[in-house]
């Protein structure tokens, strides 16, 4: 299994505030979570969860990205390789838009160019391309996973991070080879490669919560050749209290949902899901 990232910090915080941007697996307040248990609370079941959650899957839609030339009054930045197709190079140019009345004169905007040719993107793109450690800070996340079925070859090259009013809205590149086109979709978080199922990888996006939206996650898979996209996991499982959440653990390949003790609390209980053929079965 290939994880992505891991999760940035301050869940906790933004559960409990009910805004916040990211979270870290590895912060303190998050292991307390994931040690308390049904029986060390003495509850006997959380939220009322069912065994097994059906979730449903649509086709994911696609946008073509186009060819298009950086303008005058954009201020070249930095270059950032992303990949490598057919022995020549994927890169992410960076430009901040100095026009005072433009678009995007607040973030930054970016050229993806590979085989002499320049593809724009579509809309203004994360200050966070500015910095040094771009994976770290969430501003880029480096996939480049194949989804390989004999009717369609399709490569997630990256996601990189988009202007927004809160972090990690992202869009996700895709080159498919069998039309040799670029593409894109657009989703908020932190996607990771899991086999979710043997011998079958999936792209899982791990929502970490903005504003009074508690974190959730989307599985996106090829059937056919074509990109499926998950309702949310929160709702299949029908979690809708704004405390409650669901959060993947890569290492494991589970779902974990959480639900506090107490209103505004800080220790949670926990029910814990394995993914098996388009269903969530408890675990």
């Amino acid at each position: 299994m290939k994880v992505i990232n891991l999760f940035m910090t301050g869940l906790v915080i933004l559960l409990l505030t009910g805004c916040g941007s990211s979270f870290n697996s590895n912060s303190s307040a998050l292991q307390k979570q994931e040690n308390t248990s049904a029986s060390e609370t003495g509850e006997t079941e959380p939220f009322d969860l069912p065994e097994v959650a059906e979730i449903s899957f649509q086709p994911l839609e696609l946008n073509e990205l186009l060819e298009g030339e950086p303008r005058e009054d954009w201020e070249y930045i930095k270059s950032v390789p992303l990949s490598v197709l057919k022995e020549k190079n994927v890169t992410l140019h960076v430009y901040k838009d100095t026009d005072p009345n433009g678009l995007c004169n607040n973030s930054t905007v970016s050229i993806l160019e590979y085989d002499d040719k320049k593809y724009e993107l579509n809309e203004c793109t994360s200050e966070g391309l500015l910095q040094k450690y771009l994976e770290e800070i969430g501003a880029l996340y480096a996939i480049d996973h194949l989804f390989d079925d004999q009717e369609r070859k399709q490569v997630v090259l990256t996601g990189i991070e988009l202007f927004a009013n809160g972090p990690g809205r992202m869009i996700f590149v895709i080159y498919d080879i069998t039309d040799e086109k670029f593409l894109t979709f657009e989703d908020w978080g932190i996607p990771f490669i899991s086999d979710l199922e043997e011998g079958e990888d999936f792209l899982v996006v791990q929502f970490p919560g903005l504003h009074l939206h508690s974190p959730d996650v989307n599985i996106y898979r090829s059937v056919k050749g074509q990109l499926e996209k998950s309702q949310s996991l929160k709702e299949a499982l029908e979690i809708s209290n704004q405390q409650e959440y669901l959060e993947f653990d890569g290492s494991r390949r589970l779902f974990i949902a959480y639900s506090p003790l107490d209103i505004g609390g800080e220790e949670f209980i926990k029910v814990q899901y394995k993914y098996e053929n388009g269903k969530l079965v408890k675990y």
